[in-house]
């Protein structure tokens, strides 16, 4: 049996199926106050119902697989719906999900704005050759990356690790590239930069490295590295503060046609011959850095010497890319990372 209930405003409830006992309560109740009307239309008037039918139906309605619950206030004065454990739990599936396909969403987002990126430095040699058309599309395409890390704070352990250089405006770095493009006796091979911060939250040491050769001397591209250190520490969400500390040449590798012209393999070595060889192979010039009355100096080992800052707004950062501006003079810096591992790391 079927029983509707109506109430004031609260539209119809259709209570399918009622038990026996429960159905002839109220249809007995019914017969009882037929004469009693709703102050908003006809039906039974519920609040002349008995408090054990209260508890019946309420047993009912609960144990009614599927059907909403309803909450029974001071007897029979009022009958309204109320949301079942089931409908809160299908409630929650379907946000869960919808945030999910939300964050699907965004990530497709992210990932065609650094693509698009990527192509628009690609064909500029790290930044050496580029128009001003060129550049417009990639400030734009650099703009459209960045919206993406807005306001969120600077993850260190994400930052931890190596970085390969696919574009750049900083001008110390660019006129190194153009001189190897203009001189025919330097090559320049990778450039990085490799992030010690693993586990830290208030800075770490970064190390700015470039890979390079000398034609006939040296082994092609990367024949020895120049190793630029410098520590740094978190000065805002999304800044670092960068305090270089020295200039290091290292990892030097030469050529076969250098060592056999040092050590012709047809004639016995003799010690000196040893000795130079040895001391090419372990060379490493060390140049600490400090700022002087005329710029960039270099400075005895025991020599007081203030560290030079530089303010680098790392403005997009995920797990394989990175983007920062540093400020002043500094340029632009865009940044994918590698697994490969720099020879000085």
């Amino acid at each position: 049996m079927s029983t509707v209930l109506r109430g004031g405003g609260g539209g119809p409830w259709l209570l399918h199926p009622l038990p026996c006992s429960v159905a002839h309560s109220l249809e007995k109740a019914k017969k009882k106050k037929q004469k009693q009307k709703c102050s908003q239309g006809a039906g039974l008037r519920v609040e002349a119902a008995p408090r054990c039918l209260s508890r019946k139906l309420a047993h009912c309605l609960r144990d009614c697989g599927g059907f909403p619950l309803v909450r029974i206030q001071n007897g029979w004065d009022s009958v309204q719906p109320a949301r079942s454990r089931t409908f809160d739990a299908l409630g929650a599936i379907a946000e869960g999900r919808e945030q999910v396909q939300m964050d699907h969403d965004r990530e497709q987002e992210v990932e065609r704005a650094k693509m698009d990126l990527l192509r628009a430095v690609i064909e500029t040699k790290r930044g050496v050759q580029v128009t001003a058309e060129q550049r417009a599309d990639i400030e734009e395409a650099l703009v459209g990356v960045e919206t993406f890390n807005a306001g969120s704070p600077l993850l260190l352990d994400q930052l931890h690790g190596t970085w390969l250089l696919q574009y750049t405006t900083a001008p110390d770095v660019i006129s190194i590239l153009q001189a190897a493009e203009q001189l025919p006796l330097l090559q320049v091979g990778q450039v990085y930069q490799n992030f010690d911060c693993r586990r830290r939250t208030d800075g770490g040491v970064v190390e700015n490295i470039v890979r390079w050769s000398v034609p006939g001397l040296l082994q092609e591209n990367e024949g020895a590295t120049l190793i630029v250190t410098a520590k740094f520490s978190v000065a805002s969400a999304r800044s670092i503060v960068l305090q270089f500390e020295e200039a290091r040449v290292s990892e030097v590798e030469i050529s076969e046609v250098l060592e056999s012209f040092i050590a012709p393999a047809l004639l016995p070595r003799t010690f000196i011959n040893l000795q130079i060889l040895q001391f090419l192979r372990g060379l490493d010039l060390r140049f600490p850095l400090a700022r002087g009355s005329q710029g960039l100096q270099t400075l005895p080992e025991n020599s007081r010497r203030a560290p030079i800052g530089l303010w680098y707004n790392l403005t997009f950062l995920d797990n394989n890319m990175l983007v920062g501006r540093a400020l002043g003079n500094g340029g632009i810096f865009i940044f994918s990372r590698t697994q490969a591992r720099p020879k000085s790391v």
